[in-house]
């Protein structure tokens, strides 16, 4: 077969008309800044007709689709019934709006398509250096580890994954059986829902998640929490962790902080903080005061898409203890070896 060294005859993904592509792009932008100018003359929900959901029912497409038309169907079918938490008026459950900026660095993030677990790029270093700002935002410390996730429901999993390694590290060798006492972790009863199905998923079970009674201000009520922990301790059962939450979803409720801390630190148990609400109201002077003790905590989740308005979806894990983090997930086959040259790969599992 004879070589062909021309890339221009080399069509590949590429379009059959770059201009035409051009042209097109420049049509998206006008358009979603002209969406987004002027969508507060609008409602903030349209309930969708059923011959628009009729639409997404419709079989695989077997041939190529023109771009064009396929952007069409979008402004058609999409646009018009957006979730609506972009919208001035929104105020359903606790979701940030996005940002015309945040929608242009998709744009550019999605035509590097960089993969930030592997190989020696700047993408890696912008992951790093945004890890590095969140531990700056909450004043945790600089040695610490950090990934960005989906979420703050897989910031939650994360985190608790790495508390229950931290205190049955032969997990990952003989799995959870090996234990002798059952593993138990305590929240409020207004705590995320995301910290049972986490509970469920990493095989602690949900029978073993204590969710404590709140006081008058939904607050985790630290008596019976410290009541249930040695109920727990005494029946033979292995207490190894406890969620606070700095911002509930029904009330925007802060645990006692200091108090949860202090019980911890004394019976030697994990310091999680589910923050993906309110952990980001530290950066207000007047809320700071409440949520020093985020900094203290062995493991905190959160999320940029709220309050920070970063596209969805964005969360952030930090943990104290990296050598713990990446011990609960790190593995190093031959096709991940680190080299002295060329594309270098790291170690860093998305562990910063």
């Amino acid at each position: 077969m004879k070589s062909n060294n021309n890339l221009e005859d080399i069509n590949g993904l590429d379009p059959e008309s770059w201009e035409e592509m051009r042209e097109l792009g420049h049509q998206m932008i006008d358009d979603m800044i002209s969406f987004l100018k002027n969508i507060h003359h609008e409602p903030s929900w349209k309930e969708i007709p059923e011959d628009t959901k009729a639409y997404f029912k419709e079989d695989l497409p077997e041939v190529p689709q023109n771009s064009k038309k396929v952007y069409q169907e979008f402004k058609r079918y999409i646009l018009p019934y957006n979730k609506g938490n972009i919208h001035p008026r929104f105020f359903a459950w606790v979701q940030g709006s996005g940002t015309l900026m945040g929608a242009y660095s998709e744009m550019l993030a999605a035509v590097m398509n960089p993969n930030v677990t592997i190989g020696e790029h700047a993408a890696m270093y912008v992951d790093e250096q945004v890890v590095k700002w969140c531990k700056q935002m909450l004043n945790y410390p600089n040695s610490s580890s950090g990934i960005l996730l989906s979420g703050g429901s897989m910031a939650n999993i994360t985190g608790l994954t790495v508390a229950r390694n931290s205190h049955a590290n032969s997990i990952r060798e003989y799995g959870i059986q090996k234990n002798n006492k059952k593993l138990v972790v305590y929240c409020s009863e207004e705590t995320h829902s995301c910290i049972t199905k986490a509970a469920e998923i990493i095989g602690i079970g949900n029978k073993f998640v204590r969710k404590i009674k709140t006081n008058s201000e939904y607050e985790m009520d630290c008596d019976k929490l410290l009541e249930q922990l040695l109920l727990d301790i005494k029946e033979g059962l292995q207490p190894f962790c406890i969620v606070a939450t700095t911002g509930t979803v029904n009330t925007g409720a802060i645990d006692p902080l200091e108090d949860i801390y202090n019980i911890c630190k004394k019976y030697n148990l994990w310091l999680h903080i589910d923050g993906a609400y309110g952990a980001l109201a530290k950066l207000d002077p007047n809320i700071a005061p409440k949520l020093k003790y985020i900094e203290l905590a062995d493991s905190v989740a959160f999320d940029l898409h709220k309050w920070l308005h970063v596209p969805y979806e964005l969360g952030c894990l930090l943990v104290k203890d990296a050598d713990n983090h990446r011990s609960t997930f790190a593995i190093t086959p031959n096709y991940l070896l680190q080299t002295e040259r060329g594309k270098r790969i790291s170690w860093r599992f998305r562990c910063h």
